[in-house]
């Protein structure tokens, strides 16, 4: 825990504490002492007193600025009144949850804001680029084990720029070289990569954090692992350093919320499905694609990363996700419809027209509601479809063979049906316990190849990867075994 430091040189992923005033944007005159502080992933205010003058427990605060002890000025978004604590006699206190928070400058309305750029720091990012910016060297005397020298030399890594279409802005690798020591007893360097993304005109604060949102999660795909952030600083106008000529542009860092991380302190780019270098020649046709298909594919995308950030659902809610995930992957894309939506309203209305005389009007309306979906192919059909559209070479990793396939689809629907309506007579033919978690990951494998070949990286470098994933291989090879599908 950080006590009054300056919270813009902690990383998100750091818990502090630090003492400053705070106030209402509408109310500067009635500014309280407190404390901002983080606890497992959360970020608190506990101020001495109360802003507001009802005599409530809940309490919502859209904006609430602050001074810190170190200078730093906040802006607080979103706080929600924990508790509301009136002593008499003493000093009441109020406790509120935040959303997120800015430092650099008080803010009345954060999505009127617009910026130039933003630097995005991740977990594993330095890694998946494998720069490898340092050169150690030691020299020793011949015939001895006498150290003549040794040497860290640091050579900054190239700086690769993209442009994404799909936002108009550029994208680059982006990095920060420190070293610390009094260099008498102790020296240490440190070097970090990061994204710089750059849209040619500037940008709003909603658009800026819709796309940080989206990055993380390409990012989580390709490397495999939950990617959270570290650090995001945006870059604003330019300012004047004080008592020179320079100017900078004015930085602001943003924080929120990343509840249930977990963190893979080491998690070397071998261990990654995809690294930079893997992806460096269609860079920009893989980040642009991502962007570009992402309103059509939001939903797969929440159900198919919902996992990665929510480990502790159960077996069963994981199971129904990786399912959904598939059937909502095939039916954005506009697969398996046994007639056109034009012939369904047409047979719709035909039936409407015969039943609505003869029976109750909300029975009329159930049976409208049911028959929404009757042109479109049961869950059977979509997962056989989606598999017959895979290379032989990936079904047969997969699922092995025909008949494999057809056991594995068959006990997937049985399950997906008897978890969602607890059918009768299905007990038995049904994946259960653990065998939950093995059929989960032969669902989520086929997503991640499904989306994987939306980003136009070809299936068999996919199946490649797969492959020479030493710990997804052999989570695919024990799924198989214990389903019986070898």
């Amino acid at each position: 825990m950080k006590r009054n430091t300056k919270i813009s040189k902690l990383t998100m992923l750091e818990e502090f504490e630090v003492q400053g005033y705070w106030w209402l944007p509408e109310d500067r005159e009635n500014e309280l002492s407190g404390n901002l502080y983080s606890e497992e992933g959360d970020f608190y205010l506990e101020i001495l007193g109360s802003f507001s003058t009802r005599f409530s427990n809940i309490s919502e605060y859209d904006y609430i600025h602050g001074f810190t002890v170190k200078g730093e000025k906040v802006t607080l978004i979103r706080g929600m009144g924990l508790n509301n604590t009136l002593n008499a006699p003493g000093i009441s206190t109020e406790k509120l949850l935040i959303s997120s928070f800015i430092i650099g400058e008080h803010l009345s309305e954060v999505s009127q804001v617009k910026f130039q750029s933003v630097n995005i720091v991740m977990t594993h990012l330095t890694n998946w680029f494998n720069s490898r910016p340092f050169n150690a060297g030691t020299k020793t005397e011949e015939q001895s084990d006498n150290i003549l020298n040794d040497t860290i030399s640091f050579i900054p890594p190239k700086v690769n720029t993209f442009y994404l279409k799909s936002l108009d802005a550029k994208i680059r690798n982006h990095y920060s070289y420190t070293r610390k020591g009094d260099f008498i007893g102790d020296a240490s360097y440190s070097f970090i990569e990061s994204f710089r993304i750059t849209p040619v005109e500037r940008k709003s604060y909603d658009w800026f954090n819709r796309i940080i949102n989206s990055v993380t999660r390409l990012m989580t795909l390709l490397i495999n692992e939950p990617i959270y952030i570290k650090k995001i600083v945006f870059y604003g106008e330019y300012e004047n350093i004080p008592g020179t000529d320079r100017k900078v542009r004015k930085k602001h860092f943003l924080y929120f919320s990343q509840r249930d991380v977990e963190v893979k302190e080491k998690f070397h780019f071998f261990k990654m499905l995809f690294t930079f270098h893997d992806i460096q020649t269609n860079f920009e046709k893989v980040f642009d694609t991502w962007f570009e298909k992402e309103t059509r594919l939001r939903n797969v995308y929440n159900l198919y990363f919902s996992d990665f950030f929510n480990r502790k659902e159960d077996l069963e809610t994981k199971f129904l996700n990786a399912v959904q995930t598939l059937e909502v992957y095939h039916r954005s894309m506009g697969y398996g419809k046994i007639f056109t939506d034009e012939e369904k309203d047409n047979y719709l209305l035909t039936i409407g027209e015969a039943i609505e005389d003869l029976v109750p009007e909300n029975i009329y309306k159930e049976v409208n509601n049911k028959l929404q979906y009757f042109n479109e192919y049961s869950l059977s059909k979509r997962l056989k479809d989606i598999i017959d559209h895979l290379n032989k070479d990936t079904r047969v990793y997969l699922l092995e063979s025909n008949r494999m396939t057809k056991s594995f689809i068959y006990k997937v629907v049985s399950t997906r049906n008897y978890l969602t309506h607890y059918g009768e007579g299905l007990e038995k033919k049904v994946y259960k316990g653990i065998e939950l978690y093995y059929a989960t990951i032969i669902l989520k494998t086929l997503a991640g190849i499904l989306l994987f070949k939306e980003l136009s990286i070809d299936e068999e470098k996919v199946l490649i990867a797969i492959k020479e994933n030493s710990n997804l291989s052999s989570q695919i090879h024990s799924s198989k075994s214990n389903l019986k599908l070898i």
